[in-house]
């Protein structure tokens, strides 16, 4: 039943942070261009990403990067609690061995939050939790 508890204030804190996330260049600023030849069908002008005319049977592709990020939640202030299991808001009956949290009510009304699994890492070791209830009473 602690592990409950403590999973609920990880779980709360967790989600109450925003993302941090490594950003790569915006989408919308790729570009991708293949000039079709006129011999292939096409009858499009053929233009360079300046403006200018391109001789006919030239292809101007733009390389495309994409960078790997790691989308991370963090947090630095906790706070804990401890509830009894049973049936919980997300409408399943849960037991005190079962690795659940529950929210805090400003955060679960926003709803889409349940059976969504977390990780929990405290001191080099980590557990994934569903969330499965929330939590009426929070402490303050």
């Amino acid at each position: 039943m602690r592990v409950s508890a403590l999973l609920t204030a990880l779980t709360t804190l967790a989600l109450s942070t925003g993302a941090l996330a490594k950003h790569s260049t915006a989408p919308w600023k790729r570009v991708h261009r293949r000039h079709v030849n006129h011999s292939e069908g096409g009858d499009a002008p053929k233009y360079g990403h300046d403006g200018h005319h391109e001789p006919q049977g030239q292809y101007d592709v733009q390389k495309i990067t994409g960078r790997e990020f790691e989308l991370e939640k963090r947090f630095d202030n906790g706070r804990f609690s401890f509830y009894d299991a049973g049936l919980g808001a997300c409408g399943i009956v849960n037991s005190g061995s079962d690795f659940i949290v529950a929210l805090n009510s400003a955060q679960f009304d926003q709803g889409g939050w349940c059976f969504k699994k977390i990780t929990i890492s405290i001191g080099g070791k980590s557990t994934e939790a569903t969330i499965t209830d929330r939590a009426v009473h929070t402490v303050d």
